[in-house]
């Protein structure tokens, strides 16, 4: 009589065992296709912070772009650093951006969830920057409704932000790939009373074919408008990404100058402005908060 009994036992534990896979695979892909933000900006004003500036005719902007790194919370495969280590990390760069006092920051690489360490970096790194707008672009978002890895770029803001877009680039693949996936993370601000769209961008870092091809589809959708064009665009400046972007002659842009990926000694991060924005100072902020440098252009804007 016990052999039958293990058995029902055995078939009862196997059923639960399949049925649990069953559920979190689902939940896994509820996640993934339903309760991401896919192409949808999520845009928020923190309480309490400093008053939004207004630029007019004649003035300065300062910007700002930066490859965070993740904050470095991911050690590989499923290893992921402390929360207080992720959570300093955070603050220090916040620090940095708060020292620079940029009116607009384009950040890369910015993991607003994490299961493994609950650290929303994007709204930390704002609170410390003492920045009072930002807007987020989901690239990725991986794991269960209640435990997930998501992540992507960001535009850190003291002007008004009207929230535009997060299109796919060429090259995107399925959700539950997490690697190189990207999107463009665009609003639109007045700057010197004209209507600016800016971009957010982590252009493909593996298929220089397909860096191309996501430049060439920014640009299709840029056309002729006012565009702030911001982040890594894991090229160089002789490589055909930003030799295409030169010769369209529509930014103006520091094109040359110090690496901002120091491993490699390679200058691949980069801001581009309208064109008849005239460059007052570029720099490179070197750290190593990141495996990148921040860089920071002033413009004054026309008349």
């Amino acid at each position: 009589m016990k052999r039958p009994r293990l058995r029902r036992w055995t078939r009862r534990a196997a059923i639960t065992v399949v049925s649990l896979i069953v559920l979190l695979a689902a939940l896994v892909v509820v996640n993934g296709l339903v309760l991401n933000h896919g192409n949808t900006v999520v845009l928020e004003q923190i309480d309490g912070e400093n008053e939004l500036r207004v630029v007019e005719p004649g003035e300065t902007v300062k910007l700002m772009t930066f490859n965070i790194a993740k904050c470095f919370v991911h050690q590989g495969g499923m290893s992921f650093d402390d929360r207080a280590n992720v959570e300093q990390r955070a603050k220090e760069i916040g620090g940095l951006i708060r020292d620079e006092n940029p009116d607009l920051v384009f950040l890369c690489e910015v993991v607003k969830s994490c299961g493994p360490c609950p650290v929303d970096q994007l709204d930390l790194i704002a609170r410390e920057s003492r920045i009072p707008v930002w807007a987020y672009g989901e690239h990725y978002n991986l794991g269960l409704p209640f435990y997930k890895v998501a992540g992507g770029a960001a535009i850190l803001s003291r002007l008004k932000l009207e929230p535009v877009g997060n299109p796919d680039l060429p090259g995107r693949r399925p959700f539950y790939m997490t690697k190189n996936n990207r999107r463009a993370l665009w609003c639109a601000a007045t700057i010197a009373g004209r209507r600016v769209e800016m971009c957010s961008l982590h252009f493909d870092s593996f298929n220089p074919q397909n860096n191309l091809e996501q430049t060439n589809a920014v640009l299709d959708y840029t056309d002729a408008r006012d565009v702030i064009l911001a982040g890594d665009f894991n090229a160089q400046p002789h490589e055909p990404t930003m030799t295409l972007l030169k010769q369209t002659r529509r930014f103006a842009a520091q094109w040359d100058g110090p690496a901002t990926f120091p491993s490699k000694d390679e200058r691949i991060d980069y801001i581009l402005a309208p064109r008849d924005w005239q460059v007052v100072e570029h720099r490179v902020i070197e750290s190593d908060v990141s495996d990148h440098y921040a860089t920071v252009t002033t413009y004054r804007v026309p008349d």
